[in-house]
């Protein structure tokens, strides 16, 4: 992810949790993205350092675009092994 401060890496931690990281730093997240379904009625939860204020508007595209992507790849993971789709 390209930014005005730089660039930032994501990292997939699981299908409903990603993570940002400064690319010269990738041992200490700055933001965290998870969306859990039980907890908070499908809605998502983000976590972000005081380093990433300034990116938090950045993060929160960024996230629902991959969130978006993850969530047709799992709708044609669907199709192609035939379990039904959820409504």
């Amino acid at each position: 992810m390209g930014t005005d401060y730089g660039p930032y890496v994501w990292k997939m931690i699981s299908s409903h949790r990603q993570k940002v990281y400064a690319q010269y730093d990738l041992d200490r997240p700055i933001a965290s993205c998870s969306f859990h379904t039980a907890p908070s009625n499908g809605k998502p939860a983000f976590l972000l350092e005081y380093d990433a204020e300034p990116l938090r508007e950045d993060i929160m595209v960024a996230y629902l675009l991959q969130r978006q992507r993850v969530m047709s790849e799992d709708r044609l993971i669907d199709v192609f092994v035939g379990s039904p789709a959820p409504r």
